[in-house]
C-alpha cells in the first residue's frame, strides 16, 4: 500500500483497523480536547494511533479520519 493513498487507505479500513503514525509533536496536537483535529500531516512521524472509521460531511463534502489513541482515558474523549 502506498503510505499516501487515501483511497487505499479507506480501502483496507473497510477490511480492519488500520495502524498510522501521526506528527505528535508541538502544542497544536498536545492541546486538543476534542472535536475535529485540524493540521498539517507532515511528515516528522512520532506517534502510533489505531485508524478506525472515517467520516464524510455530506453537505460539505470533507472527509475526517476516526482516529483511537492509546494515551490514557484522561486524554480526550476517554483514550479514544
Amino acid at each position: 500500500m502506498n503510505p499516501r493513498n487515501e483511497d487505499q487507505l479507506a480501502y483496507a479500513l473497510c477490511e480492519q483497523p488500520v495502524v498510522v503514525g501521526i506528527n505528535a509533536h508541538g502544542s497544536n496536537f498536545s492541546q486538543y480536547r476534542g472535536g475535529k483535529y485540524r493540521s498539517e500531516c507532515g511528515t516528522d512521524i512520532s506517534h502510533s494511533v489505531l485508524l478506525v472509521g472515517m467520516w464524510i460531511d455530506k453537505a460539505t463534502i470533507d472527509q475526517y479520519w476516526i482516529l483511537k489513541n492509546s494515551w490514557s482515558e484522561k486524554w480526550v474523549k476517554e483514550g479514544s
